[in-house]
């Protein structure tokens, strides 16, 4: 039960640190979510599902080295999608 209540915890910080990302960062991971939704058949925020199709990883990398201009700011966003499909 604990190992279940730190999950959430650690699933819930995640979440909230996206806001922190550059504007391109957020705009990558939201469209990969959307279409983790769309085309992989995950549920609205299912973390597990998303991050087990590595079209996921792969579409969050691809769209940060390409929107965000800077490889510092890419590798920032790319860290964050690592970190995010990590904690599940």
């Amino acid at each position: 039960m604990k190992s279940f209540a730190i999950l959430a915890v650690v699933g819930v910080a995640l979440a909230q640190d996206a806001g922190s990302l550059p504007q391109c960062g957020q705009t990558c991971v939201n469209n990969m979510i959307a279409i983790a939704q769309s085309s992989f058949g995950c549920s609205s925020g299912d973390v597990a599902c998303y991050c087990s199709n590595q079209d996921f990883g792969y579409g969050v990398r691809d769209c940060a080295r390409e929107a965000c201009g800077s490889d510092a700011v890419a590798a920032q966003v790319i860290s964050y999608g690592a970190t995010y499909c990590a904690g599940e």
